[in-house]
């Protein structure tokens, strides 16, 4: 089975030497490599060139695709999938690295179980620090959807700790939206994950997520940010409405949305201002959204006061009226 690896390269050039090293190392053979060139500003690409080099039995197993125009991390992921050729797909962020045997044992266990969506664990790796973050999938299917929407670090939504079978992309038009890089992975994972028949977590702990890139887009919180965070669950507020199943599944989706109204009201950004940058559009009028931010607000005041549980039930009913509008 081929395996394309899929990685975006921007502003990497402290980082790629060590993400390339550890892909090229890796025991399984079939292995597909396409990185994407999203008009990096750095030498990033002289230096993936380089490593290049030094594994000739891997050379011809390269793709570079050059972008003419920046599109940021989701036109990226996307230029990589649509030029993907292997059976699965395996996201890799370009500052982070794989242990060398990650991709054989992720595809025997995709073999033994005939899976087509295969998670596993990760290192996060910051200030030289290592933290093993194992996230199992929970038995049922719905269970575990429900902890990946709620974006409670119950269960992760990020891309790059997942092999996923390319025709779960292809054949259910599912693709990240162009211009939402922040909560990019969790407008698409979701989605994935739903339309999987077999998925399973494998608890190796595999992959090496480096917190301490400060170009990073976690990195980098702006309004744009949060109101791109906020058009992701948008995307899934209408997938899961498209397939009739939004009631199974709103009241985590309305936990995420907590996330960026909260961090925009911490940040100081009031309603007006997330409007005027046309976003959080998952509101339909700049009514509900004012009545969100006051509420909201509100909670942050009485939060010595009044327990966490109550809050999230208030916060819950509000929004939930506002999504099934």
């Amino acid at each position: 089975m081929k395996v394309s690896v899929c990685v975006p390269i921007y502003g990497v050039e402290m980082y790629i030497e060590q993400c390339a090293v550890s892909l090229f190392e890796q025991t399984y053979k079939d292995i597909e490599y396409v990185f994407v060139n999203d008009c990096t500003p750095d030498k990033s690409i002289e230096v993936l060139k380089s490593v290049i080099e030094r594994y000739p039995d891997r050379k011809n197993q390269v793709k570079i695709i050059n972008h003419e125009h920046n599109l940021g991390l989701a036109g990226a992921r996307n230029t990589a999938v649509e030029n993907a050729t292997g059976e699965y797909i395996l996201p890799i962020d370009s500052d982070d690295w794989l242990d060398p045997d990650a991709i054989a044992k992720l595809i025997s266990a995709a073999k033994a179980q005939d899976s087509d969506f295969i998670g596993y664990a990760l290192t996060i790796e910051k200030g030289g620090n290592s933290l093993h973050r194992i996230q199992p999938f929970r038995e049922s299917k719905h269970t575990t959807l429900n902890l990946i929407l709620s974006d409670s670090n119950t269960i992760g939504h990020q891309m790059c700790s997942n092999m996923i079978k390319r025709d779960l992309f292809v054949q259910n038009g599912i693709h990240a939206e162009i211009g939402v890089n922040q909560s990019e992975d969790y407008s698409v994972m979701p989605r994935l994950f739903y339309v999987a028949k077999n998925p399973i977590f494998v608890s190796d702990v595999f992959y090496h997520y480096r917190m301490d890139n400060e170009n990073s887009y976690m990195n980098n919180i702006k309004l744009a940010s949060l109101c791109q965070a906020m058009k992701a669950i948008e995307i899934n507020v209408r997938f899961f409405k498209e397939n009739g199943v939004l009631q199974e599944y709103v009241n985590s989706i309305v936990c995420a949305s907590m996330n960026p109204i909260n961090n925009a009201i911490r940040a100081g950004f009031d309603y007006k201002s997330v409007v005027a940058n046309e976003g959080f559009a998952l509101f339909p009028t700049r009514t509900d959204l004012k009545l969100l931010f006051t509420l909201y607000k509100q909670i942050i005041k009485l939060r010595k006061y009044i327990p966490a549980r109550a809050i999230t039930k208030i916060y819950t009913k509000a929004l939930i009226r506002t999504l099934e509008k």
